[in-house]
C-alpha cells in the first residue's frame, strides 16, 4: 500500500491541474465577449482614421475623420462631439478655428477652413506623438501680430498667388536681410532673401560684408512651404515678434536631414523704434504675406485635385464607389 501522504500529494496535484484547465477554458471563452464589447465602445468608421486634438478647455480628445473631411468638417464634429466642453463658446463653428502645433520645435499653423484633414496628417513623421490639432478661438485672428490673422484674407499679393497658379505674365520680386536657422539649431546666420514669383532663394551672408555671400545659394519652393508661428519661450500661446518658421508641406521621413530641410526660421531684428518705419519690420511683413499668398494658391489647387480624382473614382465600377462618395457629398453640398 501506498503511504498516505504520497496519495495526499496526488490528490492535490490533480486539484491543481483540474483548477487551471477550468481557470484556462473560462478565459477562452471570455476572450471573443471582451474584444466584441470593446470593438463597440470605441468604434471607428470604415475609411476613417482617428486624430489628436486639443480642446479649448485644454483636455485631449480623438476624433475620427476621413479623407473627405476639411479643417471645417472637423470644426463641426468635433463640437457636436463634445458639447459640454465647449458649452461656453457656443456651437457655431464659424466662431472657431484650429491650429497644428508641434509642442518639440514650438511651431504652431493656423489651418485655412478648406485644407483636407488627411494633407494636414501626411506631413506629420511618422510614429511622432508631438504633432496634435488644436481647437481655439476665432478671435485669434484679430490679434494681426499672429499668422491666424492672415486666414480670412484671400491673395494678399496679387502677383505671388497668380506665379503660384503657373502664370508667366504675373512676377513678384523682393529682396531683404534677414537671420536664420534650423529648427534645432540655435546658431543664427544672416541671409539675403531673394524672392522671384514662388521661389524663395537664402544666400548665406559674410559676418565682415553683408554683401558678399559665403555659401552657396539655397533655393525652396514657396508652393510647398507654409508659414508657423515660433513660440516665445516654452509658452504655446504667444509668438515671438518679427520671427516666423517656413516648414516644407511633406513627410519629414523623405528627407535625408529632416532638421535642416524641413523647418527654416526666419528673424527679422527691428532697427528702429519706430514699426511703420522699420525695413526690417517690413520686410517682415512682406515675406509673410507672400508665403502665406503663394501657399494658399497652392492649397486651392491640391483640394480641386483631390476632389477630381474622388468624383472620377465614383464614376467608375459600383464596387469602388463607396470609397470616394463621403467626399463627393460634400461636393454637391458646395463646401
Amino acid at each position: 500500500a501506498k503511504p498516505p501522504q504520497q496519495i495526499s500529494r496526488k490528490k492535490s496535484l490533480k486539484n491543481l491541474l483540474k483548477r487551471a484547465h477550468t481557470t484556462r477554458a473560462s478565459s477562452k471563452e471570455k476572450e471573443p465577449t471582451s474584444s466584441s464589447s470593446s470593438s463597440k465602445r470605441s468604434p471607428i468608421p470604415e475609411g476613417y482614421r482617428l486624430v489628436d486634438i486639443r480642446l479649448p478647455n485644454g483636455t485631449k480628445t480623438q476624433q475620427p475623420v476621413n479623407e473627405a473631411w476639411t479643417v471645417q468638417n472637423l470644426i463641426s464634429a468635433t463640437l457636436l462631439a463634445h458639447p459640454t466642453q465647449v458649452q461656453s463658446r457656443g456651437l457655431d463653428a464659424d466662431d472657431y478655428m484650429v491650429w497644428e502645433v508641434c509642442a518639440s520645435l514650438k511651431l504652431r499653423r493656423a489651418l485655412r477652413s478648406k485644407e483636407l484633414v488627411t494633407h494636414i496628417l501626411a506631413t506629420w513623421p511618422l510614429g511622432d506623438c508631438d504633432w496634435y490639432l488644436e481647437l481655439d478661438d476665432a478671435e485669434r485672428r484679430l490679434d494681426v501680430g499672429s499668422v491666424a490673422s492672415l486666414c480670412p484674407r484671400r491673395d494678399i499679393v496679387s502677383a505671388a498667388a497668380a506665379g503660384a497658379a503657373g502664370s508667366d505674365e504675373a512676377s513678384l520680386a523682393y529682396k531683404c536681410i534677414a537671420m536664420q536657422r534650423g529648427s534645432r539649431l540655435q546658431r543664427w546666420r544672416k541671409v539675403g532673401i531673394s524672392v522671384r514669383n514662388h521661389e524663395l532663394t537664402l544666400t548665406e551672408l559674410s559676418s565682415a560684408n553683408t554683401s558678399t555671400a559665403s555659401s552657396p545659394r539655397r533655393s525652396l519652393d514657396l508652393r510647398e512651404l507654409d508659414i508657423y508661428e515660433v513660440a516665445a519661450g516654452g509658452s504655446s500661446n504667444s509668438s515671438t515678434p518679427y520671427l516666423i518658421g517656413l516648414r516644407v508641406q511633406r513627410n519629414p521621413n523623405s528627407f535625408m536631414d529632416p532638421k535642416r530641410d524641413c523647418v527654416h526660421v526666419l528673424s527679422f531684428p527691428p532697427e528702429n523704434i519706430n514699426p511703420a518705419e522699420d525695413p526690417a519690420v517690413k520686410a517682415y511683413n512682406t515675406i509673410r504675406n507672400v508665403a502665406f499668398s503663394v501657399r494658399s494658391a497652392e492649397v486651392d489647387q491640391l483640394v480641386k485635385k483631390a476632389r477630381l480624382a474622388s468624383a472620377l473614382a465614383f464614376e467608375r465600377p459600383t464596387s469602388r464607389r463607396t470609397l470616394a462618395s463621403p467626399l463627393l457629398a460634400s461636393i454637391r453640398r458646395g463646401s
